[in-house]
Formats: C-alpha cells, structure tokens, sequence
C-alpha cells in the first residue's frame, strides 16, 4: 500500500515539478572509457589508495574519498584517470554510513561520463537503503530521481526509485517517511 501511494504520489507531483536533467547534454559527455588506459589508471590509483590507506598518515576513508572526486572534478584531460578516480570515490564513499559523498560521486560520474545515469544512480540508491544512510537522505533522492525518469517517460526505472524510496522509510522505522 505504501508502494502504491508514492507511486500515484510521484506520478500526481510529476507535472508539478519540473527538476530537468543536468545542463550537461548527452552529447557533451565523454564516452565511458575503456581498454588498458582505464586499466593503467585503475592500478596507479590501487597504489595510491594502498599507500594513503596505511602508516602513521594514514588518512580515514572519507578524507580519501573526498580528496579523490576532487581530483576529479579538477583534472578534465585524461578520461581514464577521471574515471577512474570517481569510481574509486564513488566505491570508498558507499562504504561511509553517510551517503551524500556517493552521491555527490555518482552524480559527477553521470555528468561527466554517456553513462545511464538512472541505473548508476539506482545502484548508489540501492546500497545505500541497505546501509546506515540516513534514510531521508535516501528517500530524497529516490523521489527525486523517480520525478526525473518520469519526465524522461523511463517508467520502469521510477517504479525502482519508488521502491528504493520505501524500502528505505520501511527500514527506518520513521512514522514521518511511512505516512
């Protein structure tokens, strides 16, 4: 029941809300690279995060987290290294009990890269409703990105948002998010 009142509700608000996709066209994004480039950047960033990630400097997870999308938000000549820098942030940052550095890394890759920005946001959502995230948090973003499929006729994947979205308030045992 709670299901199918988020459903008609995100269906109802839909004509009322107009969030538009990103500025960012899809013909304006990189293509998602691939072949040994992104390879070669994967590994030097697994040395990198190795060596960041032990010893007396070590840093904490979020700092690493952090320091590597804005790495990649600054460096925009070399797609395999900005890559793979916002998918080791975006992989360090699910494992964080707060969820807005995930999303703020999904949401840069979705800018950045012609990726189906709706399943890569539907995987962060996913992880994160079964975590510790704050569950408004969650359910914010679920709603959010459930109004953007809509205006964009991707119905199934609103139906996903919508259930990411009350699995989330379920689990938190919020009377506000269940109502």
């Amino acid at each position: 029941m709670l299901r199918s009142l988020l459903l008609a509700a995100v269906f109802g608000c839909a004509a009322a809300f107009s969030l538009g996709q990103s500025a960012t066209t899809q013909a304006a994004r990189l293509a998602v690279p691939t072949g040994t480039r992104v390879q070669e950047a994967r590994l030097a960033l697994d040395e990198l995060c190795a060596a960041r990630g032990r010893g007396p400097q070590a840093l904490p997870t979020t700092q690493l987290a952090e320091e590597l999308l804005g790495k990649a938000q600054r460096r925009g000549d070399d797609a395999g290294s900005t890559y793979a820098l916002l998918e080791r942030a975006r992989t360090l940052a699910l494992g964080l009990p707060n969820g807005s550095l995930a999303l703020r890394a999904t949401r840069a890759a979705a800018e950045q890269f012609q990726l189906d920005s709706f399943a890569l946001f539907r995987d962060t959502l996913s992880q994160l409703a079964l975590k510790d995230t704050p569950a408004p948090l969650v359910v914010h973003h679920s709603i959010r990105q459930a109004l953007l499929a809509i205006e964009q006729e991707r119905y199934d994947y609103a139906a996903s948002f919508a259930d990411i979205a009350v699995r989330a308030a379920r689990r938190s045992k919020d009377a506000r998010l269940l109502q």
